[in-house]
């Protein structure tokens, strides 16, 4: 089960996918998150809900632009870091990708391993940027991958139909 949470900024992704996952139950993957760390004020990456992850140089993939409202990604940083995360994940494991957007379109070997994920035997639950950005649009239109458009009047309601997708495919009966 592949599930792509799309969506303009605000509108409950995230929170779907907290939602989503029983408390305790094993996540691979990243989530991304604007903090002040040892990088300054930044975007950084860490393991999903990881809240004693460091902030420093070697998890900060971005940082805020000089025009509010925007972002500067470091794609080596989401090769080096984001890479690291998603490599040697076990067949069948529950994936967690928040978010996927525009600031790592020039990370090559990033992108290729979300293309492995979103492509191989993983589970998959990943909050993508609702942007016309290439790599954004061949993620939402690869095969066996289920997107939900989310609005901040639907959410509950796509929640409620991912929560069903997912007890119908038995991914949470494992734990």
């Amino acid at each position: 089960m592949k599930l792509l949470f799309c969506g303009q900024r605000g509108a409950g992704k995230s929170t779907i996918i907290r939602r989503l996952v029983p408390p305790g139950f094993p996540v691979a993957g990243f989530e991304t998150f604007f903090a002040q760390g040892e990088g300054g004020a930044g975007l950084y990456m860490r393991r999903p809900w990881d809240a004693q992850a460091p902030c420093g140089p070697e998890n900060q993939v971005g940082r805020r632009g000089a025009v509010p409202g925007t972002a500067v990604g470091f794609p080596q940083a989401f090769d080096r870091w984001g890479t690291a995360l998603l490599r040697g994940i076990p067949p069948g494991s529950l994936v967690v990708m928040d978010e996927l957007g525009y600031l790592e379109r020039e990370a090559a070997a990033f992108l290729g391993q979300v293309r492995r994920i979103l492509t191989g035997p993983c589970h998959v639950l990943a909050v993508v940027r609702a942007s016309d950005q290439p790599h954004l649009r061949e993620f939402r239109e690869l095969p066996g991958v289920r997107v939900l458009q989310v609005t901040p009047e639907n959410r509950e309601e796509q929640y409620l139909r991912a929560k069903s997708l997912l007890e119908e495919a038995g991914i949470f009966s494992r734990n």
